[in-house]
């Protein structure tokens, strides 16, 4: 089904042989049909969040349908949507080390749910093969000096970029590359190396990224924002280091639940989206947007709320501190 997140963590049955969507459905009181849908099996249910997200009555028509072999839901009614951990996590009333346990076949009794949610609430449980771990920096990495014309020209904060440490590629394949490292925990877990001159060839890449390390799993800034309240989550490191220290970038439009893991760990209470204008327009009447998808991820333990950039426009474009940049990040709106 397109309706579906192309991007989320696809279920595999082979990574979780012991669980069965099927058996845990009927073990839940959900009654479900089994439909075949190009060449996979899609399991139809009533949904139960449709009076919580704000329909006048229960979902009786089955309205919530879920993919059988990637373990992603959609409702065609009040557009819940996600994948399994998010789908355990709320009909188990657990949290996200909870909803693994379940998906690895681990019976958890009464006492266990207990103590996972008095004594785990605020511990965030990471998955054995997304734990961050410390890399390199690419070869011929210098710091980066203030004089630098990319610098200049995108009107970067350069006390930002002196300390997260952005730095210039002199040699190796990130050569007079834009090399910017992103910390968590205090330890080095991802880079992004982004060419500072346009191209024609077809092989061309605007940006490198470390082999083997997902963007997906880790938060640009995260060790400067997790001790703020309010955290502004952006796409890029341009827009983060414009709106501020209290902002995160989750490298591309889209917010996954790794990232998310991460936020619950931080002092955050509210968290506001800034995100493209694009950001709000690439849904369709069956497929939520970024917003409305980070929106209804966020909603279990923020309050969520977003900005609206104009068409065109992101918080990398305004220079840092502008007062039409500030006007924009005080406008919020809640979702």
């Amino acid at each position: 089904m397109s309706e579906f997140y192309e991007d989320e963590d696809i279920f595999q049955k082979e990574r979780y042989p012991n669980f069965n969507l099927k058996e845990y459905l009927v073990d839940n009181d959900f009654e479900y049909r089994s439909y075949e849908a190009d060449g996979h099996e899609e399991l139809a249910t009533n949904c139960p969040m449709c009076i919580e997200r704000g329909e006048t009555t229960a979902d009786v028509k089955r309205k919530l349908w879920i993919n059988a072999e990637e373990g992603k839901y959609f409702c065609y009614r009040c557009k819940w949507s996600g994948n399994l951990v998010w789908f355990i996590r709320k009909i188990s009333n657990t949290n996200i080390e909870g909803a693994y346990k379940i998906l690895r076949g681990t019976i958890l009794d009464p006492l266990d749910h207990l103590s996972l949610k008095l004594f785990s609430e605020d511990v965030v449980w990471i998955e054995e093969d997304v734990e961050l771990r410390p890399i390199d920096l690419p070869y011929g990495y210098r710091k980066l000096n203030e004089s630098h014309e990319y610098m200049k020209g995108r009107k970067v904060p350069f006390e930002h970029a002196e300390k997260n440490d952005w730095g210039i590629g002199v040699a190796g394949f990130c050569k007079d590359r834009l090399i910017v490292p992103t910390f968590m925990e205090d330890q080095l877990v991802f880079w992004q190396a982004r060419a500072t001159w346009e191209s024609d060839d077809k092989e061309f890449r605007k940006v490198l990224n470390p082999q083997g390390v997902s963007a997906r799993k880790v938060l640009y800034n995260y060790d400067e924002a997790k001790s703020h309240e309010v955290i502004y989550i952006t796409e890029g490191f341009m827009d983060c280091c414009k709106v501020g220290e209290n902002a995160v970038a989750t490298n591309g439009k889209n917010l996954h639940p790794e990232q998310v893991a991460w936020l619950e760990k931080t002092n955050a209470k509210t968290v506001i989206l800034a995100w493209d204008y694009d950001s709000w327009t690439d849904g369709t009447k069956r497929k939520p947007s970024s917003i409305q998808k980070a929106s209804d991820m966020l909603k279990m333990k923020f309050s969520v709320k977003a900005v609206k950039f104009p068409k065109g426009r992101d918080a990398g474009s305004y220079a840092s501190n502008s007062p039409e940049l500030k006007n924009i990040l005080n406008k919020t709106i809640d979702l």
